[in-house]
This record gives C-alpha cells, sequence and structure tokens, in this order.
C-alpha cells in the first residue's frame, strides 16, 4: 500500500493502471465515483491541484449556487482493482474534499469521520468504538485505525 505520492505513481506505472477512480460517500453513505486517466496522477496535477467537479451533484454536498469543489486524492487509500486488463485497467482510491478557496468542506464525510474519531479517543474510547458503530468488529493483525476510517467513511450513519 502507497503512503506516499512516489509510491503511488510507481503503483499505477508498475500495474500498468489507465484509470484512477475517485471514491466517496455523500452524506447518506451512498457510495459514488469519478473517474481521471491516469496522466492526471502521472503528472502531479491530481495529487497537488485535486480534481474539480460539481458538488451539487452529490446529495447533501453544495447547493447550485456554490457547486465548485475539488476533490484532494489521499495516496495511502490508493488500491489498483482486480478487475478489468488494458484501456480498462483501473484503481481507486479516497478523497478529501475542499472548496475552491482552498477551505475543507464541512460536510466532507471523511473530515466528519475523522473528527468523530478524535472526539471518541479525546473520551477515552479507541477505535473500535466507532467500528462497532458500523456492526464491523477488528479482525487480528488489522489497523483499527485504518478500517475505522474506512468503515465511516463509507458508513450510511454520515459520521
Amino acid at each position: 500500500m502507497a503512503t506516499t505520492v512516489p509510491e503511488a505513481n510507481k503503483i499505477l506505472k508498475d500495474n500498468k493502471v489507465r484509470w484512477v477512480q475517485i471514491q466517496f460517500t455523500d452524506i447518506d453513505g451512498r457510495l459514488k465515483a469519478m473517474s481521471s486517466p491516469v496522466e492526471d496522477y502521472l503528472s502531479g496535477r491530481a495529487w497537488k491541484e485535486g480534481i474539480s467537479f460539481d458538488g451539487s451533484s452529490v446529495h447533501g454536498y453544495m447547493s447550485v449556487k456554490y457547486s465548485d469543489m475539488v476533490a484532494m486524492p489521499d495516496p495511502s487509500t490508493l488500491l489498483v482493482l482486480p478487475w478489468g486488463e488494458g484501456v480498462q485497467k483501473r484503481a481507486s482510491v479516497l478523497a478529501f474534499f475542499k472548496n475552491p478557496d482552498g477551505k475543507p468542506l464541512e460536510t466532507d464525510p471523511r473530515r466528519v469521520a475523522a473528527a468523530a474519531m478524535e472526539r471518541a479517543q479525546s473520551m477515552g474510547q479507541p477505535e473500535k468504538f466507532i467500528l462497532n458503530l458500523c456492526g464491523v468488529s477488528c479482525p487480528k493483525n488489522c489497523s483499527c485505525a485504518w478500517l475505522a476510517n474506512f468503515c465511516v467513511s463509507t458508513s450510511p450513519f454520515g459520521l
């Protein structure tokens, strides 16, 4: 698993990925995705500037009046998908969202989840507390913090 942009780019090149799919949830926890050519990532543009999109098309993100948004891919979440070959080879990545002025989007489910985890930990509750909300138990040899981050970012509870 990649943790840095150079590591993520190496994974994309080594696996001959053609498309990178940003996966995220709307405010109700429904999975959404948007794809970009791998060149946007290999050039560094997607990692540094993000991917612009219309946030009003995602339930709970923004109104039409304030619809410009930027998805900032998180290289530590890059995963090469096990299906598709050639021009169909894809990878997925999670992202944080911000407004065009650079301010974080307050309703970004991953940001809300991170705040919920911080609050639970400040109250003496470990990540397993968050996982229990999602109905997931932390398996042995697994990072509960990573699993909790994934769980709440795709949770129907909109944490």
